[in-house]
């Protein structure tokens, strides 16, 4: 039987989701398989000394990685890596191994809008690639991917106390957390209140924002933190620059993309609000989590539409996922499926 062995990223600490994700994903893999090695990344602030050892440390953990690897070992690489272009050949290189397994956390070709020819390269160099979701996966295929995919469906958000939903009630006071300076569409919501109390977690939120009557900044907190800290009726996954869609390079990605953002609202289990063309507006309708809408300016009037007892569906059934999210139980499935496909 073949050895499985995955690579540990080692990210830079952050005051969002941003890490915890790629951090959940070393934990779900450490209870299965082994450790092979490590790979560091850069932090935010750099300095000279930081260069010089994430290049010593790397490239000394890529000679090891290469040669430790055996014919028919299975090697499970997180994609992309943060500083991914400074490690380059180097990094590919591991791609190459006969037996790879890549799980993506972001195409960043379709995220940023770039050249998407040179990503599909890159993931079909590998033997399995593990990929959001059915959306996610037409989209690679359909732009020349050729190699065998798994799709995750939803992404894990790991913690060791279940949250309690006595913080959330039914109302129109919505909760958005993540990094509040990128999310250009909450400008629009803190100009026009369409109806809603706002509860804003995270960094980033301007001043001017601050001061609207409607908009509550509730702090910035850890990814292990703010599950507990959540406060509100609805969680809101939504992005761009526009209250009428989820507009422009990033809005357009929640096509395709699993915001870690829902696994976050799981995990706390609050009921969630999203757009309608989103990947993730299938789960949320499947699973009766919450409600989906094309535009902001709709919540209001939906919610005005439901009663009680609805509502209190949606956190019923939002806990049977919960249970799942907080142990890993959606990695775990997807690496079982793609290390089987190898295997076989």
């Amino acid at each position: 039987m073949s050895r499985v062995v995955y690579i540990r990223e080692k990210a830079p600490n952050q005051q969002h989701g941003g890490n915890k994700g790629v951090e959940d994903i070393n934990t779900v893999l450490g209870k299965k398989y082994d450790e092979i090695s490590e790979l560091y990344t850069l932090p935010g602030r750099r300095h000279l000394f930081d260069y010089a050892r994430f290049f010593t440390r790397n490239w000394s953990n890529l000679n090891t990685i290469r040669k430790s690897v055996k014919n028919d070992d299975i090697l499970i690489i997180q994609y992309p890596h943060y500083n991914f272009h400074a490690l380059g050949e180097k990094l590919i290189d591991l791609f190459r191994i006969k037996n790879t397994i890549l799980l993506v956390h972001d195409v960043d070709s379709v995220r940023y809008q770039t050249g998407i020819d040179e990503e599909i390269k890159l993931l079909n160099l590998a033997k399995v690639v593990l990929l959001h979701n059915q959306k996610m996966s037409d989209y690679l295929v359909k732009h020349g991917l050729k190699t065998k995919t798994v799709n995750i469906n939803i992404f894990d958000y790991l913690l060791y106390n279940t949250p309690s939903q006595e913080s959330f009630s039914f109302g129109k006071q919505i909760v958005f957390a993540g990094n509040l300076g990128k999310s250009h569409f909450l400008n629009l919501m803190g100009q026009d209140s369409l109806g809603l109390s706002l509860s804003l977690f995270g960094p980033g939120l301007s001043e001017e924002m601050k001061e609207s009557s409607h908009v509550h900044w509730m702090g910035s907190y850890s990814p292990d933190e703010i599950p507990f800290k959540l406060k509100g009726s609805f969680g809101l996954v939504w992005d761009g620059t526009s209250l009428d869609e989820c507009d422009g390079f990033m809005g357009r990605y929640m096509k395709i993309n699993f915001p870690h953002k829902l696994a976050l609202y799981i995990a706390a289990g609050i009921p969630v609000v999203t757009w309608s063309q989103a990947a993730i507006a299938d789960i949320v309708k499947t699973y009766k989590i919450g409600f989906v809408v094309d535009s902001l300016r709709e919540v209001s009037n939906y919610i005005d539409s439901i009663n009680e007892k609805e509502y209190a569906e949606y956190k019923k059934n939002i806990l049977k996922l919960q249970k799942k999210v907080m142990s890993g139980y959606f990695t775990a499935l997807a690496f079982e499926k793609a290390v089987t496909m190898i295997s076989r």
